[in-house]
């Protein structure tokens, strides 16, 4: 740009030179006068042509714009960096350790898992992502972890717990313990106090777990039976007392043919026991509104495979719910259901002998309830 402004001011000054009325070398003597000190003249106008050069701008710029060094520029601006949040971790699986005594571990069932591998099945299908936890491992089962110690007593559970607890970190503790204290009558005395206190304990150990809280099942020893009916009546007083946290499960009808001794569940029983707790977790652990899968009710089955202590060993057999008539009222026969099963018994028939009756005996195989 500056070039071409310096060409026209060149071409400017050489119209200005020979335009008509400027003195040329051949209008003056070669050798003027000396030089006298006169006004200058003003000089005629200049005629400018009226046709400029193509090569000369028409308009010249007034501003000629400049580059500004890079150095010297403002920094451009930008966008502060935005902070990328950390990823929140998946959730861990349910830590949930059954705690308690033989029961708890499983004594009598077919494969040591008690209710536990049951349980672990319904919650797994249910959506549940689940770790049973604690320091022993008994039974075929996907998951074998549990703190349930046999012939254990309240106390006894109670002077090991901080340490399970502690370890095993659960998120759930499912407690059942009170069976042993109750085999005497002398071990019935405070064991509901007993097991506040083990309830207050766990909850001080674990203060944002859940804590389910069962009703001990029966006993087929009469007196056991007694004791046992005495403690379960105070255990819901003790679940609501320790507060919130803290859910009732009732065991109780886990009793009769659902026990394999005198105390502990068969295979059924074991099952009855995982239903039971299924359902009582329920309405706490599930945080959908699709209700969990019901699954097998064992309450509804038709037929069941138990086996029962004898003194000659375990006595396993199928056993059917049966209608059974029952004589009432003349013409009306009640109905009612039982389990039942087949057995060889010692029938007695009649016979005639020499015109006179005599007994015998024979053995069949018929429907019995015991």
């Amino acid at each position: 740009m500056r070039a071409r402004l310096l060409t026209a001011a060149a071409l400017a000054c050489a119209l200005l030179a020979t335009a008509p009325g400027t003195a040329t070398a051949d209008d003056h003597p070669a050798d003027p006068p000396a030089p006298t000190e006169t006004p200058a003249e003003t000089p005629p106008p200049v005629e400018i042509p009226t046709e400029i050069p193509t090569e000369i701008p028409t308009e010249i710029p007034t501003e000629i714009p400049t580059e500004t060094p890079a150095e010297t520029q403002p920094p451009a601006e930008t966008e502060p960096p935005v902070e990328t949040p950390a990823p929140t971790p998946a959730p861990g699986p349910l830590r949930i350790m059954p705690l308690g005594d033989s029961i708890t571990y499983g004594y009598t069932s077919s494969t040591t898992d008690g209710f536990r591998a049951d349980l672990y099945q319904r919650l797994t299908g249910a959506g549940l992502a689940v770790d049973l936890v604690g320091s022993a491992r008994h039974g075929t089962g996907p998951d074998p972890d549990h703190e349930g110690h046999p012939g254990w007593t309240v106390a006894q559970v109670a002077a090991r717990a901080d340490g399970w607890l502690a370890a095993a970190e659960p998120d759930v503790v499912l407690l059942q313990i009170g069976t042993n204290d109750l085999r005497t009558a002398a071990g019935a005395v405070g064991a509901p106090a007993r097991l506040a206190a083990l309830v207050d304990r766990i909850l001080a150990a674990r203060p944002a777990a859940r804590v389910f809280l069962s009703r001990l099942p029966g006993a087929k020893n009469a007196a056991e039976q007694r004791r046992i009916d005495a403690y379960n009546a105070a255990v819901p007083a003790i679940a609501a007392a320790a507060g919130d946290r803290v859910h009732l499960v009732d065991q109780r009808s886990v009793d009769g043919l659902a026990l394999t001794d005198n105390l502990h569940p068969n295979d059924a029983g074991y099952a009855k026991m995982a239903w039971n707790l299924y359902r009582a977790l329920e309405p706490v652990l599930n945080t959908t509104d699709t209700p969990w899968p019901a699954g097998v009710n064992p309450y509804q089955a038709k037929q069941a495979w138990l086996c029962h202590a004898t003194t000659a060993g375990p006595d396993c057999r199928w056993w059917h719910l049966r209608p059974v008539k029952t004589p009432g009222r003349v013409g009306i026969t009640a109905v009612t259901y039982e389990w039942q099963t087949l057995r060889p018994v010692r029938q007695a028939y009649t016979v005639k002998v020499k015109k006179r009756k005599v007994t015998r005996y024979r053995w069949v195989t018929a429907w019995v309830s015991r």
